[in-house]
C-alpha cells in the first residue's frame, strides 16, 4: 500500500504530466478532493511537493508541487511525430514546434502571448 505523499505526489504528476486541458481539468479535481480528505484529517504535505521537484532538479514555477506554466500539448505535433521539447524540425503551424499550445485559456485567464 502506498503512503499518503507517495499517492499524493502521484496525483500532482497527473496534473503537471496532462497533455490536454481535460485532463488537465479533471487530474486537477482529484488532486483537490485528495489535498481536501488530508486537510481533514490534518496532514498537511504542499510546500513537500514543491521540494520533491527542487530536489530533483526541476525548478519552474509551481505552487504546491503543480506547475504554473503546464500548458496543454499540440496533438498534431504529436500525430506528425515531433518532439514535445521543440527538437524536431517538423511543424503543424498551430504551435511554435514545441508542441505546446499558445494563448489557450488556463484558470479563466488568457495567457498572454509570446509576440
Amino acid at each position: 500500500m502506498k503512503n499518503l505523499f507517495d499517492k499524493h505526489i502521484e496525483l500532482v504528476e497527473a496534473v503537471n504530466s496532462a497533455t490536454t486541458q481535460e485532463a488537465h481539468y479533471h487530474a486537477q479535481l482529484r488532486l483537490g478532493g485528495f489535498r481536501d480528505a488530508l486537510e481533514i484529517i490534518g496532514v498537511l504535505q504542499l510546500c513537500e511537493c514543491d521540494n520533491y521537484y527542487l530536489d530533483k532538479g526541476i525548478n519552474r514555477p509551481m505552487c504546491c508541487g503543480v506547475w504554473l506554466d503546464w500548458q496543454p500539448q499540440c496533438g498534431v505535433c504529436e500525430g506528425l511525430g515531433a518532439h514535445p521539447t521543440g527538437d524536431s524540425p517538423v511543424k503543424c503551424g498551430r504551435c511554435d514546434g514545441t508542441g505546446l499550445m499558445p494563448n489557450v485559456e488556463l484558470r479563466g485567464a488568457a495567457l498572454p502571448s509570446s509576440d
